[in-house]
């Protein structure tokens, strides 16, 4: 194999791996977020409702 070649194909095989693992990482980070973020969408969709539906107020 061209060794230019053999060396592109090692660089992207170490990127995929490094943006594999900053996934895995990110997913960890965003895990406690997703039930306040969760709640937050409730009182959003409820204020929706208000808006929608003035007469229940």
């Amino acid at each position: 194999m061209n060794p230019k070649l053999l060396e592109l194909a090692t660089r992207h095989g170490r990127l995929q791996a490094r943006i594999a693992e900053q996934r895995r990482e990110l997913a960890r980070h965003a895990g406690p977020l997703e039930s306040a973020l969760a709640k937050g969408d409730a009182v959003l969709d409820g204020v929706d409702w208000l808006k929608h539906h003035p007469v229940a107020v």
